[in-house]
């Protein structure tokens, strides 16, 4: 198996320890889960 250090860096949320953040993978859903947090759906509007 591959692991996530001999992987290139993608970007910021990629710990050494190997655990990948679900947002790193699929930056759109970001504003998904910025919305679900925050419940503000109408920033996305204006964002």
């Amino acid at each position: 198996m591959v692991d996530v250090m001999q992987m290139p860096a993608r970007s910021t949320g990629v710990e050494p320890g190997g655990q990948v953040e679900p947002f790193t993978a699929q930056p759109l859903d970001v504003q998904r889960v910025l919305d679900a947090l925050y419940g503000d759906d109408e920033d996305d509007d204006d964002a």
